[in-house]
């Protein structure tokens, strides 16, 4: 190739030139009547060209296709030989890009707004629970207490089948008969981690009062300690309950009762008590729930501290009135007895 003296490719289809004629010593040549196009890439031809023009035949036919159209190639200049991104694949990239973009937005915006069950359902189907740890005492050992009434018994039960690996306490199976209604709940908050009172027509205002009550103990610690449940059509301002009752639910009602994953919602936040119960013995726990709320300690307790009083008062919730305001006070005048009742030892905050 080095020898070669004459190189004729005009009239050809030629739209470039390979850059290997550069090595080529000609004396002549034919490159005329070649679409050729004058880009960044036919640039190095054109300074060839005019350092071989000698050799060249035809220049007035050599031509080029620019964006001014055909062109006679040595008289364009320089800083139009530049090269423009191919339109079609660059609105295609262009697209791409904002419809991933488009599409990474859309991602985030679903994560953000549906966080809550994507840990659930990441806890559900991985068994994967990273997330919202909460601390809790060692001695609450009862994951939650369901405060429901008799009729919706079925209906607690069977859907908190879910909540089979925790210790639950049902106030229908675990609460104590002999016990008043507000020793019962006390002691069952005292020991558990979380508290769902279901609010139900048939339900006595006074059972979600002393519920309530009951609770505000633990708030300081947890305060959306106590969720509820509404099955029935009235809203929370239509039962007859304290303001206090009121405006705790109105504020701290985390889960709600019409989402799909109510109640997968819930085993995740039970999973989030810190001291979860080895698994192994969640099945004793839940055969023994009655011996925590009513242990031995509890009874040497109240024992010890009525033992320095001449009286003790017992009373139904219906009679609580009569006896502090009433009973209490004429024994205490006509034979200056010390009395203790019930209510001192459990006593109930009413809002």
């Amino acid at each position: 190739m080095k020898k070669l003296k004459f190189l004729k490719v005009d009239s050809n289809v030629l739209g470039y030139l390979p850059r290997t004629i550069r090595s080529l010593n000609l004396d002549e040549m034919y490159i005329d009547h070649n679409p050729l196009l004058c880009d960044c890439n036919s640039l190095w031809l054109k300074h060839w060209m005019l350092d071989n023009i000698l050799a060249l035949k035809r220049l007035e036919d050599i031509k080029c296709r620019s964006f001014n159209g055909i062109e006679k190639f040595l008289q364009v200049p320089n800083e139009k030989f530049t090269c423009v991104k191919n339109f079609a694949n660059s609105f295609l990239a262009e697209i791409l890009g904002t419809l991933f973009g488009i599409a990474v937005m859309c991602l985030l915006t679903i994560a953000i707004v549906f966080r809550q069950s994507i840990k659930v359902l990441l806890y559900f189907k991985l068994g994967f629970h990273p997330f919202d740890r909460q601390s809790c005492e060692d001695y609450e050992t009862i994951d939650i207490t369901f405060v429901y009434s008799e009729m919706y018994e079925d209906f607690i039960m069977k859907k908190s089948k879910i909540l089979e690996k925790f210790v639950v306490c049902y106030t229908t199976k675990h609460f104590v008969p002999g016990y008043s209604w507000d020793t019962n709940i006390r002691n069952a908050v005292h020991y558990s981690k979380y508290v769902l009172i279901l609010l139900t027509d048939d339900v006595e205002a006074n059972i979600f009062n002393s519920t309530f009550a009951a609770c505000e103990q633990k708030f300081e610690k947890r305060i959306d300690f106590l969720l509820g449940f509404i099955k029935t059509k009235r809203n929370i301002d239509e039962f007859k309950v304290s303001k206090g009752f009121k405006r705790y639910f109105k504020l701290h009602q985390k889960l709600k009762p019409d989402s799909m994953l109510f109640w997968e919602n819930l085993s995740y936040k039970l999973a989030s008590s810190a001291n979860r119960i080895r698994k192994e013995n969640d099945i004793e726990l839940n055969q023994n729930i009655e011996d925590q709320l009513f242990c031995e300690s509890n009874v040497r307790e109240t024992e010890s501290n009525c033992e320095a009083y001449d009286a003790f008062i017992y009373y139904v919730d219906e009679d609580q009135d009569y006896s502090e305001n009433k009973l209490k006070k004429k024994l205490k005048k006509i034979d200056n007895y010390k009395i203790i009742s019930i209510d001192q030892i459990h006593p109930v905050s009413w809002d």
